[in-house]
């Protein structure tokens, strides 16, 4: 019942009783510590961000969920990085900046993160890419076709932008982190302080590794766009993520 009220951050266990747990886990005592009581939250992005970086906060019910656009604002192309699950807003977004939306790019294919993928290719035209490995999971929920399947390494141009494809599985079979200059888009691989849900113990200790390999080995500087919560920054995760 206890554990089942942390999971609920309903209680919170003295320091002694966090420590062993944590040493169960595999987590980092300390940095576990500071999260629970509420010592360290990530700083909020520096204000470049808003020159390229829109960010667009979805709810499903209660549930928060973000999707964001990366803009040129010379050219003005665009590409969002997954839905909201809520295209309207993205719409609204597009137009106030007098956007040309290119490309939709999924991280991943669950429900809050492509909600609406119709209604934003509909409106905009805009072509399509996700992981060939989340077929399975983006058929059960639209009747698109893809306009192209995204792979390690794969750049795709916005304007005079780049995003850099990293393949980062284990939260889904085919997730991917979008990388351009000083920025990355994570989907659910990565949060502030935490790691995405993994279907299995080898999927969880692939996502540590290659969050490892690709995500933290990035300058500390970058800033890190999650599928849920606030942006945190590759410092901030090597400094408080109990996880590494």
């Amino acid at each position: 019942s206890q554990l089942q009220q942390i999971e609920d951050y309903a209680f919170t266990p003295p320091e002694d009783e966090m420590d062993r747990l944590a040493t169960c886990l595999g987590l980092d005592a300390p940095k576990l510590a500071s999260i629970a009581n509420g010592t360290w939250t990530p700083k909020p992005p520096p204000h470049w961000i808003e020159e390229k970086v829109i960010i667009i906060r979805g709810m499903i019910g209660v549930y928060p969920v973000n999707g964001y656009i990366l803009f040129d604002g010379q050219t003005h192309e665009a590409a969002c990085i997954d839905t909201a699950f809520d295209p309207e807003k993205m719409l609204k977004s597009i137009a106030a900046q007098h956007l040309n939306l290119r490309s939709i790019l999924l991280t991943h294919c669950h429900q809050d993160h492509m909600g609406g993928v119709e209604v934003l290719k509909e409106k905009t035209g805009a072509a399509l890419h996700l992981h060939r490995e989340e077929m399975p999971l983006f058929s059960r929920q639209s009747r698109l076709t893809p306009d192209g399947f995204i792979d390690e390494g794969i750049e795709i141009s916005v304007g005079r932008l780049r995003l850099k494809a990293l393949t980062t599985p284990g939260h889904t079979p085919g997730g991917v982190t979008y990388l351009s200059e000083g920025v990355c888009f994570v989907g659910d691989a990565l949060f502030a302080g935490s790691t995405g849900r993994s279907m299995s113990p080898q999927g969880y200790q692939s996502l540590l590794a290659t969050l490892r390999q690709k995500v933290l080995s990035l300058p500390n500087e970058t800033v890190i766009f999650p599928g849920h919560g606030p942006p945190t920054t590759v410092g901030e995760e090597k400094r408080h993520n109990p996880f590494f």
